[in-house]
């Protein structure tokens, strides 16, 4: 009996060990697994993106504007998720103009020269409070169909 006992404790003891619990971080669609702090991918949105400072109308290098509707039928079309903590933007290459293509990703960098801060109802469909792209410049990873970046 004493045995049954132990070995129902070491096996209790093994699964509260290896539970998955659920991350207090205001992103309810990522599960924090084990102790390792790894966050699994959210939620996959389709959106539209126009490029440019925010600030100056669109003009310059960055994001000015990511949502589902911009309004126009031309914008270039992509997906957004939170992986890990950080904003994934595929852009797909077929809606890009040639003239996008050459501004934004004919270096293997795209830069952002002004902070975006993602609208609350994208916010709100990411599973987050709020999310921000800072100044920076941030690595393209190229696909056949996609340019990636990882902010």
């Amino acid at each position: 009996m004493k045995k049954l006992v132990l070995s129902l404790i070491v096996i209790l003891s093994l699964l509260l060990a290896n539970h998955v619990s659920y991350s207090n971080n205001n992103t309810s669609n990522q599960k924090e697994v084990g102790n390792f702090g790894k966050f699994l991918r959210g939620p996959v949105l389709n959106i539209k993106i126009e490029f440019g400072k925010p600030k100056a109308g669109c003009t310059g290098f960055g994001v000015c504007r990511i949502g589902f509707d911009l309004g126009s039928a031309m914008q270039p079309t992509g997906t957004i998720t939170l992986t890990e903590g950080h904003l994934v933007l595929s852009v797909d290459k077929n809606s890009l103009s040639r003239s996008q293509v050459e501004t934004y990703f004919s270096s293997r960098t795209f830069i952002v020269d002004e902070d975006y801060a993602l609208t609350s109802d994208v916010c709100r469909s990411l599973g987050t409070d709020s999310y921000t792209i800072k100044v920076g410049k941030y690595a393209i990873t190229t696909t056949d169909k996609q340019y990636i970046i990882h902010f």
